[in-house]
């Protein structure tokens, strides 16, 4: 394990090459089609084909064909917000309630990931959080913390005489699978009718990448992908939307939730968010202006202390607690003078590193001005890692902070985020579940209409 930003930036950046595959966190590796063709589950050969296919998935052009699906998505959000605030009080200028945070921020990102994910527009958990979907992402990505440290402490003949293969269970894959065909054979069958509209979401554009799937009728950009080789089998466009939900789902309810907390506890920051929301918008009327009309995302590019917000938050409040390297051959760093063995695993900390006062001075204080355009040159870019380094980061990031961003920029805008007393707005999590990722069991918070 290292917290050493000298070597991190090495491991992951100079000297890639002797560290291409990442390792496991836990012992086991479920035994499925499906989650063997998971991006960060592959090794470097196969990683380096899906990363060229998956990456193309997030340039500007396809993000901002997303941004309405994003402003529209929290539609069902700010109802459900107005709905408690208005049954609270008659003068909506007074109005507020308590809400835990994290559970709200959780249906908000279902209903993200049905939309940008599936074009599931009309999904709504706020109204309905037993839906079908909603009850299989808990089940896939909210595993018990019994299963978690069984993981973590038992031997591998073990894991498998108790039958516990994953934290994902194989039933839980088995119907994500059914889901993801489903919606494939609907498409296939729109496809037929001169009057379907097209699909613009991941699942669509991974879709188009498949020949397997398209060969009943190739489309021009399909056969240009033909011509390169870059393609995809029905398993892997399967694994890698699954893949896709995964990452997108905890970074966004996760992130929101800590960006809400920090809020709360540092009004003072939170202010000065708001300020920079209304000054830049102060053309727009916002009672009058509905969701999906209100915010362009060259605009929302133009709030730097939103951006600084949200980097502070991700520093703070890691999302997964480390990541490890397999060394490919002997190496020997330079800079350190630290050996690794041929096979051998390196980890590297996030929050070792992200809250070392080497790096960043007061670093259990959330301070977002240390992320401004004119403090950046004082960072360390490999003391920041929310979304790792170098060639195997996240593929998606960029999708991620867009939508964080224009959903708090429409959440701040409209409604003020307050701590209860001191005994009552508490973070906690759980030890167990803490090894995996960091997440608080539930948060409290009071939420004001402005």
């Amino acid at each position: 394990m290292t917290s050493d930003a000298r070597l991190i930036r090495n491991i992951l950046i100079k000297d890639f090459r002797k560290f291409r595959n990442i390792s496991a966190t836990l012992k086991s590796q479920i035994d499925d089609p499906i989650y063997i063709n998971v991006i960060e589950n592959t090794n470097a050969e196969l990683w380096q084909r899906l990363r060229g296919i998956i990456g193309k998935l997030f340039t500007d052009q396809k993000l901002r064909q997303l941004i309405r699906k994003v402003d529209n998505n929290l539609v069902n959000l700010v109802d459900y917000l107005d709905n408690q605030l208005t049954g609270q009080s008659s003068s909506s200028s007074s109005a507020s309630i308590v809400v835990d945070i994290k559970q709200m921020f959780i249906n908000q990102s279902i209903d993200l990931m049905a939309s940008v994910m599936f074009s599931m527009d009309k999904q709504n958990t706020f109204l309905d959080p037993l839906n079908r979907l909603t009850r299989l992402m808990k089940r896939l990505f909210f595993p018990s913390k019994w299963l978690i440290l069984a993981q973590l402490v038992l031997p591998k003949f073990m894991l498998r005489v108790l039958n516990i293969t994953d934290l994902v269970s194989a039933e839980a894959l088995d119907e994500f699978t059914r889901l993801t065909n489903r919606e494939l054979a609907k498409r296939l069958n729109n496809n037929m009718s001169s009057t379907s509209e097209p699909y613009d979401d991941y699942f669509q554009w991974l879709i188009n990448r498949c020949p397997e799937i398209m060969s009943d009728g190739k489309t021009d950009e399909t056969t240009e992908i033909l011509k390169n080789d870059q393609t995809l089998s029905k398993n892997e466009v399967i694994a890698n939307i699954f893949s896709l939900i995964t990452g997108a789902f905890d970074a966004n309810y996760l992130t929101l939730t800590y960006m809400a907390y920090e809020l709360a506890v540092n009004p003072e920051c939170q202010q000065k968010l708001y300020d920079e929301i209304i000054t830049c918008f102060r053309r727009l009327d916002n009672k009058s202006q509905k969701l999906g009309d209100q915010f362009d995302w060259d605009e929302v590019v133009k709030l730097d202390y939103l951006d600084a917000c949200i980097s502070e938050t991700l520093r703070l409040h890691y999302i997964i607690n480390r990541d490890g390297r397999v060394a490919n051959e002997d190496y020997t760093d330079l800079t350190t003078g630290v050996t690794i063995k041929k096979d051998k695993v390196i980890h590297y900390s996030r929050p070792a590193v992200q809250r070392c006062p080497d790096y960043y001075p007061m670093p259990d204080k959330f301070i977002p001005d240390r992320f401004l355009k004119d403090n950046r040159h004082k960072l360390i870019d490999s003391a920041f890692l929310p979304f790792g380094l170098g060639r195997r980061m996240c593929p998606g990031y960029k999708f991620g902070l867009m939508a964080i961003k224009l959903t708090m920029a429409h959440l701040v805008m409209r409604y003020k985020f307050v701590k209860l007393d001191n005994n009552q707005t508490v973070f906690k999590t759980n030890p167990i579940v803490e090894h995996l990722i960091h997440s608080p069991e539930n948060l409290l918070l009071k939420i004001e209409k402005r």
